[in-house]
């Protein structure tokens, strides 16, 4: 149990996301660490006028 809470603090001290998040990054599908901001640039909107 030591071992692992010691291997987990390492790992998120280096790496601080996921493989999926990292994965995702690299093909562009996340554009910002926030959540909200990532989900708002994918809308597109029309101005009307």
């Amino acid at each position: 149990m030591i071992v692992s809470s010691i291997s987990y603090v390492i790992v998120k001290r280096f790496h601080p996301e996921s493989l999926d998040v990292r994965r995702l990054k690299a093909k562009g599908a996340i554009v910002s660490d926030n959540k909200d901001t990532s989900i708002l640039s994918k809308i597109d909107t029309e101005e009307n006028d």
